[in-house]
Formats: C-alpha cells, sequence, structure tokens
C-alpha cells in the first residue's frame, strides 16, 4: 500500500493528538514547534493537490530555463499566483532569481553527485520537455500546506527486479522563500520559514535534490523515512555550512527526545536528528551515508544498512550511538570551543529529561529513578550529591540511551526498555559502580543492554565564601538580591556577577555597575525571571583580581 511521508505541520498534531506520532503515546501533548519543511509525494497526492497539470502529466508552466551544466530545466512562471520577481540585474532576458535558483542546484548536484559519489536521479525519459531534471517554481505560502520544497514520485516505479521500488521524480521550491510569507500558528500568524530569501532555497536545493536521489536508489517504508528526512536535512549543511536552519529543530529534540527515538521510522525524527549526520561526517566522512543509500539499493532495510554501514568502517550503530553521546550533552552553556558539533554554543543546553530539576540526594534512603525508554531514545537525569566538606555540591547527570537494534530493524515500536537508576553512600548492592571524585556510588539496571554515559560537575571550594541578601530569595516578593563586595570598591565602577545552577549551568552573566546599599558596596540582580525554579544556585563575583562565591536560594 503506497503512503507518502508528509512532514505534517502543527495543526495535524494539535487536531488530531499524538497518535498521528505514536499510537502508544503516554504522555500529554506539548506545544511542537510548527513544522513547515519538506515532503515526498505520490503521483496520486500530486494529481490531489489542486496544480494545474500539463499535457506530460507534470505542472503548468509558462516559460523553463536550462542550468549551464544542462543537469535541470526550470521551470517558472512570470505572471500569475507563482510568479517570481522579474528583476534582471544582468540584462540576459531571465529572471536574477531563476538564475540563481539554476545556479545553486548546479552546485548541489556538483557536491551531492560529483564529490560526495551519491548516484544521479534516474533519468525521466523526457518528460517535462528534455532528459534533465525538472525544477517547478510555485509560491507554497498559497498553498494549504506550505513547505519548504515538495519531491514528486512520477506515476510508475521504474521496471526492474528490485524489492524496494525506485521512481524518477521531479521537485517543487517557492518562488522567494519570503520573510513577509507567514502561516497560522496557535491562533497567530508567524514566519513561514527559518531562514529566508537565496539561503532557503539553497537548502531546499541540497534537500530535496537528495530525496531525488534516494528514491533511485529505493524506497522502503517505513524503514526510510526517518533516514531519508536525516540525511537531506543532514545535507542542506553538508552543501551550504553557512546555513543553521537545523537548529530550529534541536530544542524539540532535548526538551521532548522520547517524542523522537532514533529507532523510528519516522519524517518527524529525521528532522531533528540532522545533527546526527555531522556527528557522522566528522566521524566517518561520507562513505558511511553513501554506503548505506548502496545497500539500500540491493535491498537491505534501513537501520540495518546503516549498521552495515558503520560496520565496514569497524563501528556499528550503537557504537557510533555510545561516541555520540557527549556531542548531546556538551551543547549551550557546556560547548567546548573546536569540539563536538560546529556552533554548538549556539544550540541550547541539553536539560534534564522533561526539564525536570536535579534529583537531591536523601542520605536516609537510596534514592532512585525509574521510566521506560523507546527505541534509541535518550534521556539525561542529574542528582545533587550534598558535599562532606566546605565544596558546594556535586552534580551527576546521568546520559540513557536504548540501543534496541533488533526492534528498529523490524520498526516494532511497541517495545520499550524498563530502566532504574540507584544513587547510594555505599557499594553494598551489586554493580553499583563510584562517581568519580566523591563518596558516592551509582548503578543503572534494565531489561535489556543499555548505553549509560556519566558526567560530574564538581563543586568549587568555598571556603571563606561570600553571602547574599536577601536569602533566601523569595520569588515575587523580593524586587532584587545584592551580592557584596570588598570594601575598598569603587562606586561605578565594574564588577562581573555570575549566576549558576547547582549543576553548574549559568543562569544569569553581565558586568553590572557597584552601588552603596546601606554603605555596604554591592553589584545588585534586579529583573530576576519570574520562572527561576526553587532550588540552590552559586554565585560568582569578580571585582578586579577578586573572585567572591557563595550560595543561596530560590523560593518560588
Amino acid at each position: 500500500m503506497k503512503f507518502s511521508h508528509i512532514y505534517y505541520s502543527l495543526v495535524f498534531l494539535l487536531a488530531f493528538g499524538l497518535s498521528a506520532f505514536d499510537s502508544q503515546a503516554e504522555d500529554p501533548p506539548y506545544p511542537f514547534a510548527p513544522d513547515h519543511k519538506s515532503a515526498i509525494l505520490s503521483y496520486a497526492e500530486f494529481r490531489a493537490s489542486g496544480m494545474t497539470i500539463a499535457s506530460d502529466g507534470r505542472a503548468e508552466k509558462q516559460l523553463q530555463y536550462e542550468s549551464a551544466s544542462g543537469q535541470f530545466l526550470i521551470h517558472y512562471d512570470t505572471s500569475g499566483v507563482n510568479a517570481v520577481d522579474l528583476a534582471d540585474n544582468n540584462n540576459n532576458t531571465i529572471p536574477d532569481y531563476i538564475d540563481s535558483v539554476a545556479f545553486y542546484f548546479d552546485y548541489t548536484h556538483s557536491v551531492e553527485v560529483d564529490t560526495m559519489g551519491f548516484m544521479s536521479p534516474l533519468s525521466d525519459k523526457g518528460l517535462g520537455g528534455s532528459e534533465a531534471f525538472d525544477v517547478y517554481i510555485i509560491d507554497f505560502s498559497k498553498t494549504p500546506t506550505p513547505f519548504y520544497g515538495l519531491t514528486v514520485q512520477d506515476p510508475d516505479p521504474v521496471n526492474d527486479p528490485h524489492k524496494f521500488e525506485r521512481f524518477t521524480t521531479f521537485i517543487f521550491i517557492d518562488n522567494n522563500y519570503s520573510p513577509e510569507d507567514s502561516v497560522e500558528f496557535m491562533g497567530k500568524m508567524q514566519a513561514l520559514y527559518y531562514e529566508t530569501g537565496i539561503q532557503a532555497m539553497k537548502i531546499a536545493a541540497a534537500h530535496e535534490y537528495h530525496h531525488a536521489i534516494q528514491l533511485s536508489y529505493g524506497e522502503q517504508q517505513p524503514w526510510s523515512i526517518m533516514l531519508n528526512e536525516m540525511v537531506s536535512s543532514w545535507m542542506e549543511y553538508r552543501v551550504y555550512p553557512d546555513t543553521r536552519d537545523y537548529i530550529q529543530f534541536v530544542d524539540d529534540l532535548f526538551f521532548r527526545s522520547d517524542l523522537y527515538p532514533f529507532g523510528f521510522g519516522d519524517d518527524k525524527v529525521g528532522y531533528r536528528y540532522a545533527i546526527f549526520g555531522q556527528f557522522m561526517h566528522k566521524k566517518f566522512g561520507d562513505r558511511v551515508f553513501l554506503r548505506m543509500f548502496e545497500l539500500i539499493g540491493e535491498d537491505i532495510d534501513g537501520y540495518s544498512a546503516l549498521d552495515s554501514a558503520m560496520k565496514e568502517q569497524g563501528s556499528s550503530l550503537t557504537a557510533a550511538w555510545r561516541d555520540f553521546i557527549p556531542w548531546l550533552y556538551y551543547t549551550g552553556d557546556r560547548a567546548i570551543p573546536g569540539e563536538f558539533f560546529d556552533h554548538a554554543d549556539e544550540f541550547p543546553t541539553l536539560p534534564n529529561y522533561l526539564n525536570e530539576d536535579p534529583i537531591l540526594f536523601d542520605s536516609d534512603i537510596s534514592t532512585n529513578k525509574d521510566g521506560r525508554l523507546k527505541l534509541f531514545e535518550f534521556r539525561m537525569y542529574s542528582f545533587i550529591l550534598p558535599s562532606k566538606s566546605t565544596n558546594t555540591d556535586d552534580t551527576l547527570s546521568i546520559i540513557l540511551v536504548n540501543p534496541d537494534m533488533k526492534s528498529a530493524i523490524v520498526q516494532n515500536k511497541l517495545k520499550r526498555n524498563m530502566f532504574s537508576i540507584l544513587c547510594s553512600e555505599n557499594d553494598g548492592s551489586a554493580g553499583m559502580r563510584p562517581v568519580p571524585g566523591t563518596a558516592y556510588f551509582y548503578s543503572v539496571e534494565a531489561e535489556t543492554d543499555i548505553i549509560d554515559s556519566i558526567y560530574i560537575n564538581s563543586g568549587y571550594c568555598t571556603t571563606g565564601m561570600a553571602y547574599a541578601y536577601p536569602n533566601p530569595y523569595k520569588s515575587g516578593t523580593e524586587e532584587a538580591m545584592n551580592f557584596p563586595l570588598p570594601s575598598n570598591a569603587m562606586i561605578n565602577d565594574i564588577a562581573h556577577l555570575s549566576i549558576m545552577r547547582s549543576d553548574m549551568v549559568s543562569v544569569y552573566s553581565a558586568d553590572l555597575p557597584i552601588l552603596s546599599d546601606n554603605l555596604i558596596r554591592v553589584v545588585r540582580w534586579d529583573n530576576i525571571p519570574n520562572d527561576l525554579s526553587s532550588g540552590i544556585y552559586i554565585f560568582k563575583v569578580t571585582y578586579k583580581d577578586e573572585i567572591k562565591l557563595g550560595k543561596f536560594a530560590v523560593i518560588r
């Protein structure tokens, strides 16, 4: 049975509930980011889209233009709802936007085919007017479901003995990717495109053209849906490294990783794992993804093909995930310049699962956390380990992954891996491991094999530490907090204030003027966020060469 893997919008998800993503979802809905990216349509879906169909079965367009390489034929309108801007600054009688489309599709082909080694899309035998690959220009903001681009299968698969059907295809992209294009989202109009103009067109070319390449190796469903979208989304950055479009999906992934488990063959998962492509490229170059599609072309299922391609490089999907976990952790405030993801500091900081506060260790009982992990789902939990000295408390963060290859291969989405994390002050129980640098121990137990990776944020030495007031700070009743400085600090001079959570994640950092409060020299933190959660915070005040450290409590 044929079905497309359209990347549905938030409106669809809100209308039909989380069951549209996972029929076994147990969690309440949360505010998804709007999803307007890409789709692969069957020909029947294209026919039903309402577009005007030409005699050759493709879209009706007024003009066409062949790219310099001859690889592409661009179909466009100069009047009507889908018209492009007619500006022609180089006076070649072709609108500049069409010149750009032709140029960047040529460049995309040179990278994805000539440099990376992927096969060219299968020839459509002259459909669309020539042997060239056909690109059609429309105004997506005028369509019922806006996208960055569409890849459409021709009516009939290529007649060959492959297990997975192969298709010739054609592509639709937007006529301008205007910053003015918008869509209604939760009762408000918001911008349709994260990046706009030529930049958006470039990444749409890289994304959709790779879909055309993928369908030339073979279409398998549901296994390759996630993998196709993941690789196409990664291809945007691989071909055009100046894009940041993919970062818009990272927040979704980090905030609710359980809704986007890597092992689910679902397009929404694929968009969010474009970052896995960056990891793979740094570790293996282009070879693994190329080999994966070659193996799919040899009738091997998607996750098996990816695992086999990695094994040819001396690794495996499970081993790669073990290496991938630190890349997730060292993002945002934890980013290390020059290591892990490019631009990791622009990512959100990986939070605990469901943004939960760290769990405070109870010395009277062993502290534990239980849950169930989906296929290649990851989660992070943190535990505050009280200090037994003058140091501030340590924080233990544990990231878990369920590397269930067998279930991923057969897409057994009902399979869950039960786990339990235990923290203790003794190692009397079987399987307990020491938390390095502390007097504590931990263990992770699960029904089947599980990957765990730990990170320790050691507390600061606070001997002779400074104080802050009011302490505790009561949200909603206090206007500001004061952090004292030495009595010789100069009024109106500058000191630097840093506020960190107990797990050492920064929540505030600024240079502030030195003030006087009842003859005490202070820097003052006002406009404190109303949503600052209850807990213990660490502050650091730097004035000239002197550093003052301390703790304060927040009560909401």
